[in-house]
């Protein structure tokens, strides 16, 4: 997810709250930093192919 603002103290590969994200149906792994706007979710295990997934994220727990 690309944001278009910059958030200073992201890093490159630093890890993020888990709590940005809700995925339903629950999906394990982490948050983490690609740029100072940019961040991705990445699962512990690949995610079924035949299965539909919705994904929330929470900017205000970002910037108010």
């Amino acid at each position: 997810m690309v944001l278009a603002f910059d958030t200073a103290d992201w890093t490159p590969n630093k890890q993020l709250d888990s709590d940005l994200f809700t995925i339903n149906p629950s999906v394990n792994g982490k948050v983490i930093a690609l740029s100072t706007n940019t961040l991705a979710f990445v699962p512990n295990e690949a995610l079924d192919s035949d299965k539909e997934y919705q994904v929330t994220f929470h900017l205000s727990e970002v910037k108010e």
